[in-house]
């Protein structure tokens, strides 16, 4: 419940692909001018050293009860 609403939540896994190691992986392997744009722009980041397939984190989405009520009749049980 949320503010006295009914909501579902739902939540989906954000990983790391391949295309994301160009900022978020191994330093020592990024492009040089790569690792300076990111220290200039983001002193203090600690978001790299990760690996193809790392859980990043994840999305969270809330779908209130009464939506899916109208909408989808089928799918919520009273």
């Amino acid at each position: 419940k949320l503010d006295g609403e009914l909501y579902y939540i739902y939540y989906r896994p954000i990983k790391v692909k391949k295309e994301c190691l160009e900022c978020h992986g191994n330093p020592a392997e990024m492009k040089e001018e790569v690792v300076k744009v990111l220290k200039k722009k983001y002193p203090k980041d600690k978001a790299v050293n990760y690996k193809e397939g790392d859980l990043r984190g994840t999305f969270k989405v809330l779908i209130p009860q009464a939506y899916l009520r109208y909408y989808f009749p089928s799918l919520i049980k009273m």
